[in-house]
Parts: C-alpha cells; sequence; structure tokens
C-alpha cells in the first residue's frame, strides 16, 4: 500500500455499457489461445456491481439503489456476451465482504448485511438471462496482506452470498 488515495469517479449522467468492442476481443483472443480445447469448462472473469461501486459518486441517479442497479444494468451486456460465447461467466466480487471492516462495522451487522443483500439482488438483476450453470461468483474473502483481525465472519455473510443465482462459488479464505 503506497498510501495514496484511490481516483474518485462521479457519475453525472445514464450509466451505460460502453465495452462490447473489448470484450469481443478478449473473447477472441481467449478462444485463439485456447485452440481445440473445450471451452465448456474455461471462464472468463468479470466485475460484479458492488465491486464497482466503491470509489465512484453517484451524483445522478436518484438513490443510491437506482444507482446501484444502473451499474448492474450496464454490466448485464457483459455477462451476456461471455455466456453467449460459450465461456462461463466468473463474477469477481472483491469489495462486497471487505467493506465490513472500512463502513460496515460502522453500520453494524444488521445494516452492513442489508447493504450486501441489496447488492446480491442488483448482481442477480444483472445476470438474470444468464443460465445458472454458466456462473460462478467468486470473492477474495480475507485474503489482504497482513494480519486478519477485521474481518467480517464467514457466518454473518455466506447466507447472503449464496443467494446469487450461481452454479459455482470460490472463495479465497486465508490468514
Amino acid at each position: 500500500h503506497s498510501g495514496t488515495q484511490p481516483t474518485r469517479y462521479a457519475c453525472t449522467g445514464p450509466i451505460r455499457y460502453a465495452g462490447q468492442a473489448t470484450m469481443q476481443h478478449e473473447i477472441d483472443l481467449f478462444r485463439r489461445a485456447l485452440g481445440s480445447a473445450d471451452v465448456q469448462d474455461c471462464f472468463l472473469t468479470t466485475t460484479a456491481p458492488a465491486s464497482l461501486e466503491p470509489y465512484h459518486t453517484n451524483g445522478y441517479y436518484k438513490s443510491t439503489e437506482e444507482f446501484l442497479f444502473a451499474l448492474a444494468e450496464a454490466m448485464r451486456a457483459e455477462y451476456e456476451m461471455i455466456a453467449n460465447s460459450g465461456f462461463a461467466v466468473q463474477v469477481d466480487d472483491a469489495w462486497l465482504a471487505a467493506l465490513w471492516d472500512r463502513i460496515g462495522i460502522a453500520m453494524g451487522l444488521d445494516g452492513f448485511r442489508k447493504y450486501c443483500e441489496l447488492r446480491v439482488e442488483a448482481l442477480n438483476h444483472a445476470l438474470h438471462d444468464v443460465p445458472e450453470d454458466k456462473i460462478r461468483y467468486h470473492t477474495c474473502y480475507s485474503i489482504d496482506m497482513g494480519p486478519r483481525t477485521n474481518d467480517m465472519e464467514a457466518k454473518d455473510i455466506v447466507d447472503i452470498i449464496l443467494k446469487i443465482n450461481a452454479g459455482a462459488y470460490s472463495f479465497e479464505a486465508a490468514n
């Protein structure tokens, strides 16, 4: 950690997905790299709306919920492109559980669980048209450098994570 603050962006207009050409390029590169391998067991990673939200302020939408669902609706395009290519969609969510020590402790457990539930609802909205067996949910739970003394306990969030309409879940959980 260099001590620098992350770049913060402000939403000042409607959110839309503009990465179709780039995503198609990534899909094509991956397919070429695989050669004749069966793509059924392969996946491409993408980002959960909950991990896009931090460090982005809403200056356009009427509520946090509206902003979050706009992010989710935009990401739907990428999720569907990946699934339609034949690859599985691995939704990486680095922030959902990790925000506990940054904002959750102050909210209290019940408040933070509600915060997480809304973000899972938004993700499920975005994944609505992707077959569940093509979705993997990944969270980098408890893997930062240093002692893990302020992490949310898995028992306090796992039921919420398991509400994600995914066919597989991947947890990195180490101390």
